[in-house]
């Protein structure tokens, strides 16, 4: 069911639909916390939506996926502090989720995982992807998906994690949301 929220609405205004009142910050609508029917705390929605703009080249174990183009992004939980790093702030659940389309490769397939650089550690699920070795782009859609509850803020990249060289990747982004 679509929320139909007032169309102009003033900074503070809260607005209620079930069970659930939303307020507005200027910008957008916040949801709130309600404990018996009383508002008392926002759940401010965060998240970064980013995508290569480029090709990337000469990809291999260990390489950090650029995503030079920030699409959407809202809140500041998540901040992109370079093409390739994404910092979220502690105490807060996480969902991280990498998307590789297209890639070139000298093998037959590649992985790619999210890589705690704070902690210098591989997390959650890695995408696997087969491709044709060839010099253009080929190869099924891969999808690497981690869930975190960082204590402290922590850095991320998406990285190829296979000793297989993927030369060339053509299309990947990247989806970052508070849970």
């Amino acid at each position: 069911m679509a929320i139909s929220f007032p169309a102009s609405p003033t900074v503070g205004q809260t607005y209620t639909v079930g069970n659930i009142a939303w307020t507005w910050n200027g910008s957008s609508w916040d949801a709130l916390t309600l404990v018996n029917g009383t508002a008392t705390g926002s759940i401010s929605a965060s998240y970064l939506v980013a995508q290569n703009n480029a090709d990337q080249n000469s990809v291999g174990n260990g390489t950090a996926l650029a995503f030079q183009t920030t699409l959407a992004s809202s809140g500041s939980l998540i901040t992109k502090g370079s093409n390739t790093q994404i910092t979220v702030t502690a105490g807060q659940s996480y969902k991280l989720e990498g998307i590789v389309r297209r890639f070139s490769s000298n093998s037959t397939w590649g992985a790619f995982q999210w890589y705690d650089v704070t902690n210098s550690a591989y997390i959650g699920a890695a995408g696997f992807g087969e491709c044709a070795t060839s010099v253009v782009a080929v190869g099924s859609t891969v999808v690497a998906t981690a869930y975190v509850t960082p204590v402290a803020n922590t850095t991320y990249e998406l990285r190829q994690n296979t000793d297989r060289k993927s030369t060339r990747l053509n299309s990947s982004h990247t989806d970052i949301s508070r849970m």
